[in-house]
């Protein structure tokens, strides 16, 4: 604030051993952030430091924060944003910056093929299941919003044949999933 009213802002400084520091008609310089392309990613993989290609101009010493860090694994999605925000070591004489772009997280491909299964006549129908491949991020079939449909058109009293096991549905925004071709029973 203008702390002697000559029009002119006063910067207070405030230390971590509780001291207070005024410095008078102080300018500060606002560093602008200088962000490289970001390569895209897919869902299951992480943010890395080449998302965060960044410098500040000018040169200025102090350090990044980043949200999300590097290491997180982002939901895919279109408009998935990244932040940088700048802290100068001299917060005398420059400020804080922070800065954002959105980038793009694609949905990690999952093929769901049923597995094959025997059943003699007039037994009842064996368990249905399938292979997942593949997820990612330690995901399982639980983590599906909307489960994988497995069924056939044989019942206990089915005539002797091959019938179909097939695979429909299961759905979520963090995967393209195609369904494999039809196993036999």
């Amino acid at each position: 604030g203008d702390l002697d009213e000559d029009g002119k802002p006063e910067l207070l400084v405030a230390t971590l051993d509780g001291s207070l520091s005024i410095f008078r008609n102080q300018v500060r310089i606002q560093p602008n952030i200088v962000w490289n392309a970001s390569p895209s990613l897919t869902y299951g993989q992480a943010v890395t430091a080449d998302h965060y290609d960044v410098s500040v101009s000018p040169f200025v010493a102090g350090s990044f924060l980043f949200t999300p860090p590097v290491g997180a694994f982002p939901d895919a999605g279109a408009e998935k944003s990244l932040s940088v925000t700048f802290v100068p070591a001299d917060f005398v004489s420059f400020v804080t910056v922070t800065t954002n772009r959105s980038t793009s997280v694609s949905p990690a491909p999952l093929t769901i093929t049923p597995n094959p299964a025997a059943k003699v006549f007039g037994a009842p129908l064996p368990p249905l299941a399938a292979t997942f491949a593949t997820f990612v991020n330690g995901d399982t079939p639980a983590d599906l919003d909307t489960p994988v449909s497995i069924s056939t058109a044989a019942n206990q009293f089915s005539d002797v044949g091959v019938y179909d096991i097939t695979v429909s549905g299961a759905s979520d925004p963090n995967y393209n999933i195609t369904h494999g071709p039809a196993a036999n029973l």
